[in-house]
């Protein structure tokens, strides 16, 4: 199984795997990200909203435009329906004017070369693939075989042999907000209103103070579980 490390790397977000070949990963994770992991009977995209059974798993490529387009992790091998699929398409091609600026759109070429080994960091909550004392699984064991993983695992790994990293996720504090909300059990929000409240209209304006409200109330829950009207009060 010489490609089971770069499958357990890609499943924590780390998509560039060969900037690790020098790290270990513990049995912990090697078990939960390896051999125990499964996969949802259900579809997993962050835009699912109908009934629709998984049709495909999310590759590397699906995986990482979801992190980079919304800032939410979507483990690699989750099962996707036809209409996220579809749905996914259409969002990552077509960018509104209120979600990203036609100055943050960039091709992939240029991210690529925009990139440096000290802009890459690592995901929230993403597990540390630091070296240990306890018994691992050296990385570097399976390098003179990766030449030959197939798939879509390899795909795309050569970058790191022209001393490129992945892009640094762009909007930030909007990625950082979604998974914020999205782990308290609210939808994330589509996108930045890059707009001035004169030209937005008034339906935007609406969603956008519902998002706000969401959010502020998620806050006043994280600080005083159940007392969140007695400490408006207050």
């Amino acid at each position: 199984m010489s490609s089971a490390w770069k499958l357990i790397l890609l499943r924590c977000g780390l998509f560039d795997v060969d900037a690790y070949t020098d790290k270990t990963i513990c049995p912990a994770h090697r078990y939960k990200l390896g051999l125990s992991w499964t996969s949802s009977r259900k579809c997993c995209h962050l835009l699912h909203k109908v009934k629709g059974k998984p049709f495909r798993v999310g590759n590397k490529a699906t995986s990482r435009e979801m992190f980079d387009r919304w800032g939410i992790l979507i483990t690699v091998g989750t099962g996707i329906c036809r209409g996220c699929i579809s749905k996914h398409k259409q969002a990552v091609t077509h960018q509104t004017a209120e979600q990203l600026p036609p100055s943050d759109v960039l091709s992939k070429e240029q991210e690529e070369q925009q990139c440096t080994i000290s802009d890459f960091t690592s995901p929230a909550g993403v597990p540390s693939l630091q070296p240990t004392d306890t018994e691992c699984t050296s990385v570097h064991e399976h390098t003179s075989e990766s030449s030959s993983t197939d798939g879509d695992i390899t795909k795309d790994v050569h970058l790191t042999l022209l001393g490129l990293q992945p892009p640094r996720p762009k909007n930030v504090e909007l990625q950082s907000l979604n998974t914020f909300l999205t782990q308290g059990g609210m939808s994330a929000v589509d996108g930045q209103l890059r707009l001035s409240l004169e030209e937005a209209s008034d339906s935007t304006i609406r969603y956008y103070r519902r998002k706000a409200k969401e959010a502020f109330g998620l806050v006043l829950h994280c600080l005083a579980p159940g007392q969140e009207d007695g400490l408006m009060k207050n």
